[in-house]
């Protein structure tokens, strides 16, 4: 018979919650603890596609500096790069559309 595994438990409130786990670990000295097992964050999604972003690591952002937390690009951090394709093209499609109807506005006015 192997011997007990009881150990204390290492927060404040003792219900076995989502938020509250944790995992017995032997230390060097050969006594039994509780180890906190953390969640884990979710990754970050697009805007738009709700696809994650590419680039971002996948913590809590308060632990990451300003430049790990964004993409160097515009948008970048809040957009996936398929999605920010898609809204370059439209503007400049966009762009192009009124320059072609001012420019025949003005052929049809002379």
């Amino acid at each position: 018979m192997g011997k007990s595994r009881s150990v204390k438990c290492p927060f404040h409130s003792t219900y076995r919650t989502r938020s509250h786990r944790y995992r017995v670990v032997r230390t060097p000295k050969g006594k039994l603890t509780a180890r906190r097992i953390w969640k884990i964050p979710h990754a970050p999604k697009c805007a738009e596609t709700g696809k994650t972003i590419q680039g971002i690591p996948r913590v809590h952002p308060r632990r990451l500096t300003k430049s790990q937390r964004t993409v160097a690009r515009p948008f970048g951090g809040k957009l996936c790069a398929n999605a920010l394709r898609e809204k370059i093209l439209e503007a400049f499609l966009s762009e192009e559309n009124k320059l072609m109807q001012s420019v025949a506005s003005k052929v049809a006015n002379q």
